[in-house]
């Protein structure tokens, strides 16, 4: 399957980091949401694939502080 073209709603990703809403519209107008946003058909969407990478390299960090 190709996961590139799998979607999930902006709200779901600032929702899933705990932001509140007027900040993650800021962020994502102003280029700094932590993963791309995209327009689709009018609705903000992320793609799955990069919020798999960002939540990804959130374990890892996790990881590298706590054990080394």
């Amino acid at each position: 399957m190709n996961t590139d073209k799998l979607l999930m709603p902006f709200a779901q990703a600032y929702k899933a980091l705990s932001m509140p809403r007027p900040t993650a519209y800021k962020r994502a107008h102003a280029g700094k949401f932590p993963v791309p946003v995209h327009q689709i058909n009018g609705r903000m969407m992320v793609r799955s694939a990069d919020w798999a990478a960002f939540v990804q390299a959130l374990d890892n960090d996790a990881f590298r502080v706590g054990g080394a």
